[in-house]
């Protein structure tokens, strides 16, 4: 879940970015492809738990992770595709 609000923070920063004409910063592809990437891992760490999980408790949290960071991922190619932008590495 903890992830989840974090995944929202960033989606808000980089709509953020898409209405400022002077961007100092990583450009807009470039913060998709980083918000993208990084629940990509959080993913693939959630399947991998999923794998060989001896309790209960860890098979669930890797459970939750892949479904909330799979959201995040969904709702980030949403908003880029609305943006029109598309993501590329830095």
């Amino acid at each position: 879940m903890k992830s989840t609000h974090i995944g929202w923070i960033l989606l808000a920063a980089l709509s953020g970015c898409a209405s400022t004409a002077k961007n100092t910063g990583p450009a807009d592809a470039q913060i998709a492809a980083i918000v993208v990437t990084a629940n990509q891992v959080d993913v693939d760490a959630g399947e991998l738990s999923t794998s060989t999980p001896r309790l209960k408790d860890v098979r669930s949290f890797a459970n939750l992770m892949i479904t909330d960071h799979n959201a995040v991922n969904r709702s980030a190619t949403a908003l880029v595709q609305k943006l029109n932008v598309q993501p590329e590495p830095g």
